[in-house]
């Protein structure tokens, strides 16, 4: 059995117009939070990673910090690794892994010892950049899948930061898992069997769902909802 601990700081913000017929109702704030999970474990988390020194590897903080200036898709881990105990800091105990995210009603993360990611920076029209990733399993691997999630991604919120109002978080993540098209303010979950352009073509995408599901819209002053 595998636990997770997580200890979460938020303040909020009073006076925002609540959001109706949805499932996010908290007043916009800052989050930080810190998810404590076993070693081996990959964690993908809404808003942005501020301890990559203590759960990364040396070169996956290379691979990290080239995918914040790349356009292409940058592995972060590879399917090979997985199952290599040296793409972890360390072969025992716990890790924890500490995120912050401003102006949002909400976060979530994810968590798995079988997580390929991969990650490549996402150009904003106010020069601004921010992140697109995406976590997936091995058997998921594959340019007709989850190899092209974050390109999918990236061009997602470009496309909806051109059309209608700048993305505003550091981060957004795609994330393989058991749900389709579950999402939260900057990661959304998307069905990890999800195969080529019949889920991820634009803009009607399962990956679109960073873009309309994530909500940052409702931020923008047309008071447009995706």
């Amino acid at each position: 059995m595998v636990s997770a601990h997580v200890r979460l700081r938020r303040s909020a913000r009073l006076g925002h117009p609540p959001y109706i017929g949805a499932e996010f109702y908290l007043e916009y704030g800052k989050f930080d939070y810190y998810v404590t999970v076993p070693s081996n474990m990959i964690v993908a988390g809404s808003g942005e990673l501020m301890n990559p020194k203590d759960v990364l590897t040396p070169t996956q903080l290379e691979r990290f910090a080239q995918a914040r200036t790349s356009d292409k898709t940058v592995i972060i881990r590879s399917a090979a690794e997985v199952n290599d105990p040296a793409s972890r800091p360390s072969s025992s105990g716990t890790l924890t892994w500490h995120f912050h995210m401003d102006s949002t009603r909400d976060v979530a993360w994810s968590a798995s010892p079988v997580f390929v990611w991969d990650a490549a920076r996402i150009n904003l029209p106010n020069g601004k950049t921010s992140l697109a990733e995406s976590v997936y399993p091995p058997e998921s691997v594959g340019d007709g899948a989850w190899s092209r999630s974050t390109e999918y991604v990236k061009d997602t919120v470009e496309r909806f930061s051109k059309q209608w109002y700048p993305y505003p978080w550091p981060a957004a993540i795609n994330v393989a898992g058991f749900s389709t098209a579950w999402s939260i303010p900057a990661l959304s979950s998307t069905a990890l069997r999800t195969r080529a352009r019949c889920c991820f073509g634009l803009p009607r995408t399962r990956s679109a769902t960073i873009g309309s599901h994530a909500r940052w819209l409702q931020r923008a002053p047309q008071c447009f909802h995706g």
